[in-house]
């Protein structure tokens, strides 16, 4: 199943060429699940140069602790190459976090990516993995965008698995002002933490970015 799940993630992730989509490179928890790591890599639309990310959650108050970007501007495109060096930048980072070695956790599912150049389907999205139930929905807010799309006005998001809720935005931050839609990308689960990868879609160069954003929080007792 874990290897299954792993698969289909590389596949979506790599069947999608339009727009500033980056794909997952590097993720996973702590040992004691605390905290969670996500690199992503992609070559930008337009300039063509390679790129990563890096962003650090702590999962229990699921709030970013760190997020820095690369971008590389001469040699061949090698977007895993950037994303080492994104990870050798900040290995003191990774070691007081204990993000050195992540442990990825149980895969509990992967969602296919809309077409190239399309926006996902309209939100609320439910989904059952297990026994849980994720819901993801649009949580109308004031937007700073300047140039938003018409069909796709920019809202915030609401996600809660089993009625519990994981985040539920109360402004948008500036890195999603223009953000017209989401969707469930995968998640994982490392005892009663969950991490949740889920796309933030706003117009782009060519058809909308899908901006991968960690949703992390812990699961009440059962």
């Amino acid at each position: 199943m874990r290897r299954l799940l792993l698969a289909l993630l590389v596949l979506f992730s790599l069947s999608v060429h339009a727009a500033d989509r980056p794909l997952l490179s590097r993720y996973g928890f702590s040992p004691d699940a605390r905290y969670h790591l996500l690199v992503s890599a992609w070559v930008r639309d337009g300039s063509g140069f390679p790129a990563a990310r890096l962003q650090i959650t702590d999962v229990r108050r699921n709030v970013l602790l760190v997020l820095d970007e690369l971008t590389e501007r001469t040699g061949t495109p090698d977007p895993e190459r950037v994303a080492a060096r994104l990870l050798a930048r900040h290995h003191s980072d990774l070691a007081r976090y204990a993000l050195l070695s992540p442990v990825q956790g149980e895969p509990l599912f992967v969602v296919a990516p809309p077409a190239p150049q399309s926006w996902p389907p309209a939100l609320p999205q439910r989904l059952t993995a297990g026994t849980l139930t994720f819901l993801l929905s649009r949580v109308a807010l004031p937007s700073g965008c300047p140039a938003p799309d018409p069909a796709h006005p920019p809202a915030g998001l609401r996600l809660s698995v089993n009625g519990h809720p994981l985040q539920a935005d109360a402004r948008l931050p500036a890195s999603r002002r223009c953000a017209g839609s989401y969707q469930l990308e995968t998640g994982w689960r490392l005892g009663s933490a969950v991490a949740v990868v889920l796309r933030a879609y706003q117009p782009g160069f060519e058809g909308p970015d899908a901006w991968p954003l960690v949703v992390a929080g812990t699961l009440p007792d059962r």
